[in-house]
């Protein structure tokens, strides 16, 4: 989609992180996570124990 309508449609569904790629740019004021920049090898893969619904 073009740049107009990416920003648009970000802005419009007031999102407030969005999940991408680096290579992806965007013109929002939205926090974004870069998913193939993502490092999760520091954090436990263990059981957190956390109570479920």
């Amino acid at each position: 989609a073009p740049v107009e309508r990416q920003a648009f449609m970000i802005e419009d569904s007031r999102a407030r992180v969005l999940l991408t790629h680096s290579h992806v740019s965007l013109t929002s004021g939205a926090q974004r996570v870069d998913l193939d920049g993502l490092t999760l090898d520091d954090l436990k893969d263990t059981d957190l124990a956390l109570p479920q619904s």
